[in-house]
Order: C-alpha cells, then sequence, then structure tokens
C-alpha cells in the first residue's frame, strides 16, 4: 500500500521493522534489496544489502559469496556511488572490509570513518547503520552522537530518522523524537517511547493520546488497552476514565485478563464520581459480564456503594450463569441470589433462585436455611405470585431432598407433580415430576407413577402419556428394565379399565423391551381374544423363547405357549410352538405327545413329521434311525401316507438296515405297488437299489438274518428273483450254520426264473460247505435242494444252464449258442493235492485233431460283448473292475471292435501315466484314456511280472469298460508268449472264448489251464468248464474221453454229474446208470438226480 501511495522509502522501513520482530532479517533484507533494485532506488537496495550481509554475518552456518560483492560490482550501482563518494573503488572494498568485521564496535568504527568520507544520503545510511552498530555493543553515548548527526546530514532520510528512535531512552528529547514521527511510518514501537516520555513528565493528555495511537495500530492487543486504562486512571477526570473503559469493552474480542484493570478504574470512579462509576458498572455489565472474580466483586461494591441493589443482583446472576465459574460454584452464587433478592423483597424472585441453588445441589443446611427464609416471607404475597413461589418451593425441596435420602426425594417429587398439577394446571410438568420419582426408585415407581397419572388425568389420558414416556425414555437410553415397567403399568392401567388394544400395544411393548417381564406376559394371556389376541401371544410367546437361556428355556417357552394356544383352540399357532418345543429337546415326553396331539388336531401330521425328521439329523445313527420310524408311523395319518412314509424308511435303511425295517418296508412296498400306476415301476428301482446297497454293507454272521429278509423282500415285493438269489448267496457267505432260511423257502421258484444267479447261489453253497467241516444250516440245505429241484423241472428253451447245453440238443450253425454257465455242485469238494504223475498231455492231440471251423475267425477278429452280471474273466480276482461295459455287443465274428493294433503304443517322452493322471481319468469316466495310459506303461516297464500285472490291468479295461474285447485278447496272447503258461491269462482267454462262442478254442485253453493247477479244486474247475465247453461245441466222443482220463482225480459231484450228462447225450444207458450210482454213493443226501424214461429206452436220434 505505501509503495502504491508513492511511499517506497515507509514501505522499506516497514520491512525493515518488520524483519527485526520475526526473525528473519536476512530473507527479508534480500527481498528489500530485489524491490529496491527494480524500482532503481540504489540508496534503500545498499542499505538493505549491508543488513542482509550483517545477518549472513551473524549466522555461521550460512557460507557463499557475500550479498554485498554481488551488489557493488554491478556497473549500475558503481555509477551511482560516483556522486557520493571520490574513489568507488576504494569506497567499495572499504565498505566490504568494514561490514566483514565481527566486533560491533570496530565495525562500527569502521563505517563511522566510512561514512564521514561519504557524501550525502550514503554518509547518512553508514552513520545510522553505526550508530545501530554502537548499541548493540553497549556505547550509547556514540550511537546517540552519530544518530543525531545522521539526522542532521539528511533529515528526509527515514533509516536515519528510525536509529534516533532506536536510542530513544538514551537522551534523546521529545522534540527530536516528534520531528522524527514526520519522516517515519506509523506503528506502535514508535508511540510508546512517546506515551513513556509523556507520562513520566506528567503530561497525560499526550500519554492518552499516543496510547490511544498504539491502541489502534494494535487493536485488541492486551498489553495498549491495560495502558490506555492507567494511564486514564492516571489523569484523575471521571470521564476519561470511563471513555478509556468504554473502549476496552468495545473491543472485538475484550480479554478477561482485563478484569483487574478494570475492577481498579471502577474503584477509582466510584470515589471520584459514583454515578460514572455506576453508569460504567452497568455497561461492563451489559457487554462482557461480571467476568471474574475481581471484576464481579469490584462491579458489587460500586452497586452497594452507589445503593443499585439491582445491579448487585444482575451482577450476581450473571456471575451464576457465566462461564466463569464451576458448575459446583454456582449454588453458592444462587444462594448469595436469594439473600439479595429477600433484601431487595422480591420473595418470587428468591424461591426461583432458591430452587436453582438446590438443582446444583447446593450445601444442604444453607439450602434448607434459604428455604425456610423463602418460605416464611411467601405469606406476604398475593394469591398468584404466592402459587408460583410455592410452586419454585416445593422443587427447591425435591432438589434438597435427593441429597437427604431416596422416600423423601420420592414424596418431594410427587408433592411437586401435585402441586403443578392442581395449582399451575401444568400437566406436562406434573408428569415430568411424577416421572422423577419414578426414576428415583425404578423398582416400585413405575406403578405408582402410572397410579398418580390415572388418579389425576384418568385412564384414557394417563396410558398415552405413560406409554410416550416410555418411548421417551427408550430412546434416550434408559434402562430396559425400567422402560418395560412403565409399558407394563400403562398395560396394568389399561387393562383394568377394560381398554383391552391399548393393553396389548403396551403388554407387547414390555416384553418386547424386556422379555422378563412376566406380569406382562400374564396380562396377555388373560385379555387375548380373536384375531389381534392371537398375534401379540405368539409375539409375546417367541419373544420370550429367543431370550431364553439354552435349550430348555427355550422348550419351556414355547411348550407354554403351545399350552395356552391349545386351550384356546388356535390349534395351527400351537402345533408351530409344539414343533419348536420339541425340536429345542428332542425326547419321547411331554413335548413329544403334546406334538402329536396337535398334529391330530390341526390335522397337519405333516408338520410332525417334518419335526421328527428334522431332529433325526442331530443324533448319531442309531438315534436317526429311530427318530425316522417315528416319523413314518405319523405319516401313516398324514394325506401323503404310504409314499411318505416310504421316503422315510428308505432314509431309516439307508442308514442302518435291520430286519425290523426290511418288515416295514415290504408292508409299504407292496401297498404302493399293489396300487399300480405309473410311480410303481419307480418306487420298485427304489427299493431295488436301497436293498442292494444294504446287500453291500453287510457284515458279521447277525447281518445274515437281514440279508435273508432282503431276499424274501426281492421276491415277494420286488419279484425280482435275482436279487433275491443274491441276497442270499450274501446270507450264506455270512452265516451258512446257525442263520434261519425257513423265510426264504417260499421264493425257490422265484429264483428259479433267475437261472444265472441260482446257480451261483449253489455254486457258493457248495463252495461253503467244502470251506467248513459244520453242517449246514437246515434251512439251507432244504433251499439247496428245492432249487436244485427247481431248476431242473424248468423246459429247455428257458433255461441257459448247464442242463440246458447237455440235455438241449445241438443248435443249428444259424441260431446263436447261448452263453454256458458252470455247472451247480451239491457235494463236497475234495481239497487233497491233485497226484503228481497225473496229466492230460494225451487229450491235447485229440483236441487237435478235431476240426476247429472258428478258429481262424477266432483268431481274427473278436466281437464286442459283455458280461456285467458277473466276472467270469478274471478268475483269481486279479484284475478289479466293476462297472460294466457300455458298448453293445456284436454277434459277427467279423467285426472288428477296435483297432487291429495290439501292441501298445511306444512311449515318448512326454507320455503321462501317473497314478494322478490315472486317478483324474477314472473320476471323469475317460476309460479310453486310462487303456492308452496302461498301454504306454506296460511300453515303459521292463519287469516282466509287472508288465504282466499291467497288461491284465489293460485286458479287463478293455473288456469291461470299453468293450474291445480283441485288443483284450491280444493282451492277453502277449502274456502267454512272454511268460509262458500263465494260468490266469489261460483262463481269462478261455473265458472270452467261451463267452463269444468258440467253445473249442476254449476248451483247448482250460485243459493248457488244468495243467497249471495246483491243487484239486482248481484242476477239477478247469476240467468241468473243459468239458462243458467240448460238450457245448458237440463234441461228445473228446467230452468222454476227457471225463476218462479224470478218474484219476478225487470224483466230486461236478464231474459225476458231467458225465451222466455226457453218456445221456451220447444214448449210452449203462454208463449213466453207473455214474447217477457212483453220485448217490458218494453223497446220499444228494438231490436232483431225476430218474427219466427215456434213460430205460434207447433215445431215438442216438
Amino acid at each position: 500500500m505505501l509503495v502504491r501511495t508513492g511511499r517506497p522509502a515507509e514501505a522499506d522501513e516497514v520491512w525493515r521493522i518488520y524483519a527485526k520482530a520475526s526473525d528473519h532479517v536476512a530473507a527479508v533484507a534480500k527481498r528489500r534489496a530485489d524491490v529496491a533494485l527494480s524500482h532503481e532506488d540504489y540508496l534503500a537496495a545498499l542499505g538493505a544489502t549491508i543488513e542482509q550481509a550483517l545477518a549472513v554475518l551473524a549466522d555461521e552456518a550460512e557460507a557463499g559469496p557475500s550479498p554485498l560483492d554481488e551488489l557493488l560490482a554491478t556497473e549500475a550501482m558503481q555509477s551511482w556511488l560516483e556522486d557520493y563518494c571520490d574513489d568507488v573503488a576504494s569506497f567499495s572494498q572499504r565498505l566490504k572490509e568494514a561490514v566483514a568485521i565481527t566486533s560491533s564496535t570496530d565495525r562500527g568504527r569502521a563505517l563511522t570513518k566510512l561514512g564521514g568520507h561519504a557524501r550525502g544520503a550514503v554518509g547518512s545510511t553508514l552513520l545510522a547503520i553505526a550508530a545501530e552498530c554502537y548499541l548493540e555493543a553497549g556505547e550509547t553515548d556514540h550511537a546517540v552522537a552519530l544518530a543525531r548527526e545522521a539526522c542532521r546530514r539528511c533529515p528526509w532520510l527515514t533509516r536515519a530518522q528510525s536509529s534516533l528512535f532506536a536510542v530513544a531512552e538514551h537522551g534523546i528529547t521529545m522534540g527530536e523524537l516528534e520531528n522524527a514521527l514526520a519522516s517515519l511510518p506509523a506503528h506502535s514501537g514508535l508511540y510508546d517511547p512517546l506515551a513513556d516520555r509523556c507520562a513520566a513528565a506528567a503530561r497525560h493528555d499526550l500519554a492518552l493520546v499516543y496510547t490511544r495511537r498504539v491502541v489502534e495500530l494494535r487493536p485488541g492487543d492486551r498489553v495498549p488497552l491495560e495502558s490506555l486504562l492507567r494511564r486514564a486512571v492516571a489523569s484523575d477526570h471521571p470521564e476519561v476514565v470511563a471513555e478509556a473503559v468504554a473502549q476496552v469493552v468495545g473491543v472485538a474480542r475484550p480479554w478477561r485478563e482485563l478484569g483487574g484493570a478494570l475492577a481498579k478504574a471502577l474503584d477509582h470512579l466510584v470515589t471520584t464520581d459514583p454515578r460514572v462509576a455506576l453508569e460504567t458498572a452497568s455497561h461492563i455489565l451489559a457487554t462482557t459480564g461480571p467476568g471474574d472474580g475481581e471484576l464481579y466483586n469490584a462491579i458489587r461494591r460500586t452497586a452497594a456503594r452507589a445503593g443499585d441493589a439491582v445491579l448487585e443482583l444482575a451482577a450476581t446472576l450473571g456471575r451464576a450463569i457465566g462461564d466463569e465459574i464451576d458448575d459446583e460454584d454456582r449454588a453458592a452464587v444462587y444462594l448469595e441470589a436469594v439473600e439479595l433478592s429477600l433484601a431487595y423483597g422480591d420473595v418470587e424472585a428468591a424461591a426461583v433462585h432458591a430452587s436453582r441453588a438446590a438443582a446444583h445441589s447446593g450445601p444442604v443446611e444453607r439450602l434448607e436455611a434459604a428455604i425456610d427464609k423463602v418460605s416464611t416471607a411467601i405469606g406476604a404475597l398475593d394469591g398468584g405470585a404466592r402459587s408460583d413461589a410455592r410452586l419454585s418451593l416445593a422443587r427447591a425441596r425435591a432438589w434438597a431432598a435427593e441429597q437427604r435420602d431416596a422416600t423423601s426425594a420420592v414424596e418431594a417429587w410427587r408433592v411437586l407433580g401435585a402441586m403443578r398439577w392442581d395449582l399451575a394446571a401444568d400437566s406436562i410438568g406434573a408428569e415430568e415430576a411424577f416421572y422423577v420419582a419414578c426414576s428415583i426408585e425404578p423398582d416400585a415407581g413405575p406403578y405408582r407413577y402410572a397410579s398418580d397419572l390415572a388418579g389425576r388425568a384418568g385412564a384414557p389420558l394417563a396410558v398415552p402419556m405413560i406409554v410416550e414416556r416410555a418411548v421417551n425414555a427408550e430412546h434416550d437410553g434408559a434402562d430396559p428394565r425400567l422402560v418395560a415397567k412403565l409399558y407394563a403399568a400403562a398395560a396394568r392401567v389399561a387393562a383394568d379399565e377394560g381398554m383391552t388394544e391399548a393393553a396389548l400395544d403396551a403388554a407387547v411393548a414390555a416384553v418386547r423391551t424386556d422379555p422378563s417381564r412376566a406380569d406382562a406376559v400374564a396380562i396377555v394371556e388373560s385379555i387375548a381374544e380373536g384375531e389381534a389376541g392371537m398375534q401379540a401371544l405368539n409375539f409375546v410367546y417367541d419373544t420370550l423363547a429367543d431370550a431364553a437361556l439354552g435349550r430348555y428355556g427355550y422348550r419351556a417357552a414355547h411348550y407354554r405357549a403351545a399350552r395356552q394356544l391349545e386351550k384356546l383352540a388356535a390349534y395351527e399357532d400351537a402345533l408351530r410352538h409344539a414343533v419348536n418345543a420339541f425340536e429345542a429337546v428332542p425326547s419321547v415326553g411331554a413335548s413329544y405327545a403334546m406334538l402329536l396331539r396337535l398334529a391330530a388336531r390341526a390335522g397337519n401330521e405333516a408338520a410332525a413329521v417334518n419335526a421328527l425328521t428334522s431332529v433325526a439329523a442331530s443324533f448319531p445313527v442309531e438315534g436317526k434311525v429311530a427318530w425316522l420310524v417315528r416319523a413314518a408311523e405319523v405319516a401313516q395319518k398324514s394325506g401323503v401316507g404310504a409314499p411318505l412314509r416310504l421316503e422315510l424308511l428308505l432314509k431309516a435303511f439307508s442308514l442302518s438296515p435291520s430286519v425290523e425295517l426290511v418288515d416295514q418296508l415290504r408292508a409299504v412296498g407292496t401297498e404302493l405297488v399293489a396300487d399300480g400306476g405309473d410311480r410303481a415301476s419307480f418306487i420298485v428301482e427304489r427299493l431295488e437299489r436301497a436293498a442292494q446297497a444294504a446287500l453291500d454293507k453287510l457284515e458279521g454272521g447277525a447281518a445274515a438274518s437281514l440279508a435273508i429278509a432282503l431276499g424274501v423282500f426281492a421276491g415277494t415285493v420286488l419279484t425280482n428273483p435275482g436279487l433275491a438269489a443274491k441276497a442270499v448267496r450274501r446270507a450264506v457267505e455270512l452265516d451258512r450254520h446257525d442263520a434261519d432260511y425257513e423265510p426264504i423257502l417260499a421264493c425257490v421258484d422265484a429264483m428259479a426264473e433267475a437261472p444265472e444267479e441260482a446257480r451261483s447261489l449253489l455254486e457258493a453253497v457248495n463252495e461253503a460247505r467244502a470251506d467248513s467241516d459244520r453242517p449246514l444250516a437246515p434251512g439251507l440245505k432244504e433251499l439247496t435242494s428245492k432249487l436244485y429241484l427247481s431248476l431242473s423241472d424248468l423246459p429247455p428253451p428257458s433255461r441257459p444252464s448247464q442242463g440246458a447245453v447237455f440235455d438241449t440238443p445241438t443248435p443249428s450253425p444259424t441260431e446263436e449258442q447261448p452263453q454256458p454257465a458252470r455247472g451247480p455242485d451239491s457235494g463236497e469238494l475234495v481239497t487233497a493235492r491233485p497226484p503228481d504223475d497225473l496229466t492230460f498231455d494225451e487229450m491235447a492231440p485229440a483236441l487237435d485233431q478235431d476240426p476247429d471251423p472258428d478258429a481262424a475267425a477266432f483268431d481274427e477278429h473278436l466281437a464286442n460283448l459283455e458280461d456285467p452280471e458277473r466276472r467270469p474273466s478274471d478268475p483269481e480276482g486279479i484284475v478289479k473292475v466293476t462297472l460294466p461295459s457300455h458298448h453293445p455287443a456284436s454277434s459277427d465274428p467279423g467285426s472288428n471292435g477296435s483297432s487291429p493294433v495290439h501292441t501298445p503304443p511306444p512311449t515318448s517322452d512326454d507320455a503321462d501315466f501317473s497314478p494322478e493322471s490315472e486317478a483324474a481319468a477314472r473320476r471323469r469316466g475317460d476309460h479310453a484314456a486310462i487303456a492308452d495310459m496302461l498301454g504306454k506303461k506296460i511300453a515303459a516297464t521292463e519287469n516282466v511280472e509287472q508288465r504282466r500285472l499291467v497288461r491284465l490291468r489293460r485286458a479287463a479295461v478293455l473288456e469291461q469298460r470299453l468293450g474291445r474285447l480283441d485288443e483284450a485278447c491280444r493282451e492277453l496272447d502277449a502274456i502267454l508268449k512272454e511268460c509262458g503258461e500263465d494260468p490266469t491269462a489261460l483262463r481269462y482267454l478261455a473265458d472270452l472264448s467261451e463267452r463269444r462262442g468258440y467253445h473249442a478254442r476254449g476248451a483247448k485253453l482250460w485243459l493248457r489251464a488244468s495243467q497249471q493247477a495246483t491243487d484239486v479244486d482248481e484242476k477239477i474247475r478247469d476240467v468241468v468248464r473243459c468239458c462243458e465247453a467240448l460238450v457245448a461245441d458237440d463234441r461228445l466222443e473228446t467230452a468222454k474221453k476227457l471225463l476218462d482220463a479224470a478218474r484219476g482225480l478225487p470224483q466230486s459231484p461236478k464231474l459225476l454229474r458231467l458225465r451222466v450228462a455226457v453218456a445221456r447225450r451220447m444214448g449210452d444207458r449203462p454208463e449213466v446208470e453207473k455214474a447217477k450210482h457212483e453220485l448217490e454213493a458218494l453223497d446220499p443226501t444228494i438231490e436232483g438226480i431225476s430218474r427219466r424214461p427215456e434213460d430205460s429206452e434207447p433215445p431215438p436220434n442216438l
């Protein structure tokens, strides 16, 4: 602003003063020099640069070229200096050397000499700087002389005048200072010395003028304001003091620290002019309040000496409401106000102040004394004022009573509420007083509070008021128990007055807030009716249950709800609570009985079934089954009946199969299957899957009874003879000695309809008989005999069994030949080792001499066939494959079901046949990938035995999973070429040959396998299979030769039955009789060899 108004020298001086005050001398001096050079003010630039150089010299941390050197080296500065010195170069050098001197005295002496030789403003500037250097060194005389000389040379120079003010305290006259003011910018540092000089010279008027100038220049600064008050008091003029006080309190933000100075000014005024003092005190009180203690006391002293009680009371109340004191000190101030009001004659105000003092918990003794004084003075008041004073006094008594005891406080607040209701018709204030009494004693207070309100307002008005108070208290964060009691009290009042809807709402709110409110629950139970009542009851009981501690509390709440709702005939709601009660603690007790009873009354047995089913999940297996069975019993009474019962029983059966469950499944299954319909086949399929899964899991001898029951179930209800036979076979595996097989005897004829499974059962029985010395169970023996008879009585076209192969004529070449099966054996097996000299080498030429029209075709191609029911192709159980192939069978012997290349592909460096890869392929069902992996593994395996096992696995995958029988046979041939006469590969390949219908090739392989047998049982089995293949190929002579060669073996029922069959087909009646006698002699108990009429007569075809 100074620069814009054409006063650059004063602007530079302001910058210099700011730099000294802010301790940024070097930075500000550099800025001053830059600005001065920009305006070509070389004198200001020189002075600023010298001060910058001095500041840099004082700050040892800064280093670098001197700013004075840079300035003096400029051409413009040198040209300007030519007007002020004779030798510019010498002057510049001496100036730089003087500034570089560290001693203030020496620097001042050097600058003085240099300034004496310089002319005009440059010399005056150097002398002013030298004066400040001497002042810094403490040589004031030299400093004053140089400052005066600088001002004498250039009176207009601002820098010289400022140096004069710097040494003003050291002998500079007032005239010199006043003359210097004309050349200096206005700032408080110039007027303070003048004011002090005037005050010292008793020129108070000028001191006030200069002090006001400082206040204007430093508005809001405490120090100038205090100086103003002090010098105004020193002037001894009341109007001047009042004017100074008004100026001080009129600033935008008066300082509280000025309270002491203002108090002294008031005390001075009250002694000189009480009227002005009273006006000034009123102005202070209205403007700033009573302030701190010193000012407050001064105002009260002023009011007391002036006789103004109103001002004294105002000051007291102002202090009571001000923020200068703490809350605990306000009560004492209000008690002072009580005394002042009584002295002034304002009894009503005294009562109000007494209540305020009590509200701030003043001393009880002083409070009661003040209340007594006010109570005595109330009698002199008129009616209206007396009522207001009594109300204020009652409020004071209530606040004071709280410091005594709770009982006195409750009664005092109730009295206050009654007075406000009766005297002032203040229902809101009365309700508030009643609520304060209620909150003091929260146990019994809510009901007393409700009674007080209802007694004065009536129930229709009191109930909404109580409810509103409870809502507000809840919103304000009050104790939930107190809020719930308020709601319960409102509910009680409403219920007593017949306000059913309001009572229900209040009671429900009480339970929602505090579920432990038993009185609110009782109110709901006593008045609940209609739909609203049922909703309230349900909400209350649900809330109680949710808030209960533990499962037993939860059950108790829902059990109580179910009982209560049952009494009200709300059976659906009662059933819901009964379900919750039962599910909380499931047991066969009161909650279970109530659940069944309510389910029946509500006609919703499905809800009970769902409850029983849901709780079953939390029990171990035995508990699950028990609850599912109970659910099935309940399901009989529901609308869905049998289907739901079937689901439950199947679930229980899948967890733990038992005979009892089978009996129940048989009953419900019979009912559902008898009904027929579209779902009958689906139900049968599900039952079959469940029975099969149970059979797979059976373990232990006790499970044989369950397997027998499953067999009866499969044979009677499911009409699945194959499954029935499998079940009985499983029973034989579990317990063939002690189990009761009588129930399954009725299903013999049914099982005969599945001859393959039936013969598998008979073989299992024969093998079991051979493995143990204990006799079979009687029922099992009877079952075996009847099953043999049933199989023998079947007509030839319908039974692809051993008898069919033996007894039926040889089919024509165009007919498809049936697959052979293993012959049944009902006799004891001989387990002795075969004699070492027993061989069948003489049979091989006989087989080779017989024509084999299918050999070439067999060696060239094999069609795809599968046998999903059993695994005869893996007799020793080496290869474990459980899933059947899904490739269609082919009856064309020339069809090529796969690639003709039987050698596995060679491995590559990146071939992956790791167990992890194989497992991944198995999970996704990619059996072709598994076969490829096994082929790679074969090629990478060097150990012959390991390679044999992998080839067996690959053959099984190719046959069972992919239906590629030709490749499977090639793998088996490869085993025989690499390992020689491997019995597993021989039997596997022989079985594949028979299944395809190439019986001659199969017979050769079975014969070779028999030569590798390690015990009698294996040799007999291989011989039997070889004979069966020969008979199936209609090579009866060769078969007879083989049986004759086998006479050296221990005879078994299988061999003897074969001899009977072969002799019968050849028409050799003597041989038939001989073989039958040998069979009966081997086992007199054996049955199933019929005496046919044609045995005594020659067959017509032979």
